[in-house]
């Protein structure tokens, strides 16, 4: 049932919109941990240079995968460069 259809240009359309939200996973990733995750510099810096293809799902699987593969609850440039090939 569709009561309501809400128009929303792709994330690649909106990049004032990606560093909050990438900020507002990091904070859902970390509920109810003890010490908060965080991103460095260079790989902020990646993820707002990226030509999302996709939408707000794929921002935040993308953080998502950073958490699982993380050290020291600091996700970092590397672990995005590693799937490079398929996107970030």
């Amino acid at each position: 049932m569709k009561v309501i259809t809400i128009a929303l240009p792709p994330l690649r359309e909106r990049p004032e919109d990606i560093e909050p939200l990438i900020e507002h996973f990091l904070q859902l990733c970390c509920a109810g941990s003890l010490e908060p995750l965080r991103m460095s510099s260079d790989a902020l810096e990646l993820l707002l240079r990226y030509h999302w293809p996709g939408n707000v799902r794929e921002l935040r699987n993308v953080i998502q995968r950073g958490q699982i593969l993380c050290d020291d609850h600091e996700i970092l440039q590397r672990i995005f460069l590693r799937g490079a090939q398929s996107g970030v």
